[in-house]
């Protein structure tokens, strides 16, 4: 499962790298189309993730806030980066069959910033090409901040 996940973010960081060079170049068709693809992509580690986090907790690991969105592709670069590191560390929690709650919350935070992020670059609404991730759970009393599992 995190795996998968991670060549996934890979594949995100190719994208985002394709984004980049079809941005400079002044491709507005590569630019959309590799958006597109962009965002398809990160909803399904979105989903993929989230399959492996037990009911009870969904509400706990997808935070109520509206992401706020990161302007400029370098920042995204970074956010990709973190989010390699956390699905690095996620793997190495998950080997036992269960999954970090903490570290899914952050890898959740991270893929919906860059959801949104994403579709804001080129104008594009995610809603428009896939159900936004954020809007689509329904969560009942969302806690009121990050949540804090352990001790």
């Amino acid at each position: 499962m995190v795996s998968q996940n991670e060549n996934n973010v890979n594949t995100c960081m190719e994208l985002l790298k394709k984004l980049q060079d079809a941005r400079e170049m002044g491709n507005k068709k590569l630019e959309k189309d590799t958006t597109k693809e962009l965002l398809s992509e990160i909803r399904d580690i979105q989903n993929a993730l989230m399959s492996f986090v037990p009911q009870r907790y969904k509400s706990q690991v997808v935070g109520q806030k509206s992401p706020e969105a990161l302007d400029e592709i370098p920042l995204l670069f970074g956010r990709c980066f973190n989010l390699s590191l956390n699905m690095k560390t996620l793997k190495s929690n998950s080997s036992d069959g269960g999954i970090d709650l903490n570290i899914a919350s952050r890898v959740i935070s991270d893929l919906a910033i860059l959801e949104v992020s994403v579709s804001q670059l080129n104008e594009i609404k995610s809603d428009n090409i896939i159900d936004s991730f954020m809007t689509k759970l329904s969560l009942k009393n969302p806690p009121s901040r990050r949540p804090r599992f352990g001790l």
